[in-house]
C-alpha cells in the first residue's frame, strides 16, 4: 500500500472500512465530490476543532461557514497535502504539526518534506483511502497513522489522542457512510 511508503512505522493507527454497491470509478469520484459535512455531527466536530484557530487567527470575520460544503478539497485547503495517488486504488494525504495544541500548529508539507521531516516536537499524520473492487462492489478502507518525532511530542500526542480518538473514528465512519450514500444513488 502507498501509505506504507510514507509511514511504515507509527505510534497510533485507526482503520475503518465500508462495502459500497457501486463500481470503483463511481466510488473514487465520490471521494472528491461528497459533502462530508452533511451530517450535523460531522460539521459540529470539525467546527469545534477549528474554533481555536478561528479565534486566534481570524481569516474573514463575520463570514459563516455553517452552510459551506466540506469536501475532500476542504481538507487540502486546511493543511493536508496529497502525498501520493494511484487513481481508483489509493490516495494518501499527509499532515504535519503539533496536533495537541489548540490550533494544531500545522506546517506546510509535501511528499518530499513529509518523508524527511523529523524535527523534535512534531507529529506527522498519514491518512489514506484504499479501494478494492470486484465487479460492481467496492470496499473502501481508510486508515490514519500518526508518528511523533520525539518522546515529548509522543507523550503530548497520546494525551490528546485519548480524548480525540473516539471523535476521529466517528468522523471517518460518517465520511465512509456519506461516500456510500453518494455512490449508491
Amino acid at each position: 500500500m502507498l501509505i506504507d511508503k510514507f509511514m511504515p512505522e507509527y505510534d497510533v493507527t485507526e482503520q475503518h472500512a465500508i462495502l459500497i454497491d457501486a463500481p470503483v470509478s463511481t466510488v473514487y469520484a465520490a471521494l472528491r465530490t461528497t459533502d462530508f459535512g452533511r451530517p450535523f455531527l460531522v460539521k459540529a466536530m470539525l467546527a469545534l476543532r477549528a474554533l481555536p484557530s478561528a479565534l486566534f487567527h481570524p481569516k474573514s470575520p463575520g463570514k459563516s461557514n455553517r452552510h459551506k460544503k466540506i469536501t475532500f478539497d476542504t481538507f487540502l485547503q486546511n493543511g493536508f497535502a496529497v502525498l501520493s495517488e494511484e487513481p481508483e486504488r489509493e490516495i494518501v494525504l499527509g499532515l504535519v504539526g503539533r496536533f495537541w495544541t489548540s490550533t494544531g500548529c500545522l506546517e506546510e508539507t509535501d511528499a518530499a518534506r513529509f518523508t524527511t521531516e523529523y524535527r523534535p516536537g512534531l507529529s506527522k499524520s498519514a491518512w489514506n483511502f484504499a479501494f478494492e473492487h470486484s465487479g460492481r462492489t467496492t470496499v473502501v478502507t481508510t486508515e490514519t497513522r500518526v508518528e511523533c518525532t520525539d518522546q515529548s511530542s509522543r507523550r503530548k500526542f497520546r494525551s490528546y489522542w485519548f480524548f480525540v480518538r473516539p471523535f476521529s473514528g466517528l468522523l471517518r465512519q460518517y465520511m465512509l457512510k456519506e461516500m456510500k450514500r453518494e455512490s449508491e444513488v
